[in-house]
């Protein structure tokens, strides 16, 4: 028989796993409270039995959402909270806008795996192999840095080599820190910053600069709060003193 959600007839568990992400939390309670029981193993045993499984274990709503969506179908795009992501670039992307912070909404797609979960239901892990160790690899350096780990995975998912600073995209690292060195008051702040952003970290990591921002990165971090030094390096570096790099 089919299920009644909001006086329309759900058929199947491929229609019913993409409306779960329309109305979390409703569905949320269905599944944590057995309502939806009695329609999943009519439809399907084992993946009844796979969602049953799960139901005790302490994920986040959507986390625990996320994962019986694809028990269910897993077929579907990338969908995490309210968002159908036709690619994986799409969220990379997404999750890069919110820089130089982290979107704490998209974080627990870092701190749960859940791209490599996607792939592995998808099949994407097999069609993608070496995309899927590198997913892999990013997702374990977030078990301890997991700030790191977030604008690494949003470069590796959106191929973006330029920086993304607060909606603004910087072709390279010095015009950025040109224009931070212009709107930043505290210099020996902004030199710490630098130093230590986790944004930057990543970005060194899939850049086209090269050995420039190795360079970079470790003068500002040898600078210790030094206002003077910074300030010297950003003037003769605009005016095109190469022997910095």
């Amino acid at each position: 028989m089919p299920y009644l959600y909001h006086g329309k007839d759900i058929k199947s568990l491929e229609e019913l796993a993409f409306l779960f992400h329309k109305d979390r939390s409703f569905f949320y309670r269905e599944l944590k409270d057995g309502k939806l029981s009695s329609f999943l193993e009519e439809k399907d045993k084992g993946k009844a039995d796979k969602i049953q499984r799960i139901l005790p274990l302490s994920y986040p709503s959507d986390v625990f959402l996320f994962f019986c969506t694809y028990i269910l179908n897993p077929h579907l795009e990338f969908i995490f909270r309210d968002n159908v992501y036709k690619t994986y670039a799409e969220l990379g992307e997404k999750m890069l806008f919110s820089s130089p912070n982290i979107d704490a909404l998209l974080l627990p797609i870092v701190t749960n795996s859940l791209l490599s979960r996607h792939m592995h239901f998808t099949g994407e892990d097999k069609i993608h192999p070496e995309s899927y160790k590198r997913i892999v690899e990013i997702e374990r350096i977030g078990s301890t840095d997991h700030e790191k780990a977030y604008f690494l995975l949003a470069y590796e998912l959106s191929k973006k080599t330029a920086i993304l600073y607060k909606g603004v995209e910087y072709k390279d690292l010095f015009n950025l820190t040109y224009y931070l060195s212009k709107s930043e008051k505290d210099l020996s702040d902004l030199g710490n910053y630098l130093g230590s952003s986790p944004l930057l970290a990543a970005y060194k990591e899939y850049s086209k600069e090269g050995k420039a921002i190795e360079t970079f990165l470790h003068l500002v971090e040898s600078l210790e709060r030094e206002e003077r030094a910074l300030s010297s390096f950003l003037e003769r570096r605009r005016k095109g003193d190469s022997s910095l790099l």
